[in-house]
């Protein structure tokens, strides 16, 4: 039982032991992106504007402002809980630059801009945002990357 607990806890020490920089000496591993969350809330009340029932996800529109292209098969919108947020997880899984335009009901919300960096060290790879913009509303970054964005048009 002991000869057991020895290469058992050899085994864990091996596996956290982590990389030495040589890549045959170490265990590869993935970090996804984290990806981006958005709570549109009404400047004025600070309620979510999905939240009342007037609007709907469908009414949401995305737009890669590089092609002029919708996305609505890459976004995921969470109303579990009521919190009725837009998710979009695509964003740094490779390196690259996104330009997406968000309207509600054929109105501009916002605009995000998001420099993304794929990198691998020590075995791991995982994704540096090197910007990230928001224009054309008010808003504050939550944890997680949580950004309520702030808006007037409804």
């Amino acid at each position: 039982m002991r000869s057991i607990a020895i290469i058992l806890f050899a085994t864990i020490i091996t596996v956290f032991q982590g990389c030495t920089g040589n890549d045959e000496e170490c265990a590869p591993c993935n970090t996804p992106p984290q990806p981006f969350m958005f709570n549109i809330v009404n400047d004025e009340t600070n309620k979510n504007i999905f939240s009342e029932g007037e609007l709907k996800s469908s009414d949401i529109e995305i737009i890669n402002t590089d092609d002029n292209k919708k996305i609505e098969d890459k976004f995921i919108f969470i109303d579990g809980n009521n919190l009725n947020y837009i998710q979009i997880p695509f964003i740094g899984w490779k390196t690259e630059k996104v330009n997406l335009m968000f309207k509600v009901k054929d109105k501009e919300i916002f605009m995000l801009f998001v420099d993304a960096e794929r990198l691998t060290e020590d075995c791991c790879t995982f994704t540096r945002y090197n910007k990230v913009e928001i224009k054309g509303a008010k808003y504050e970054q939550g944890k997680n990357n949580v950004y309520t964005i702030k808006t007037d048009k409804f």
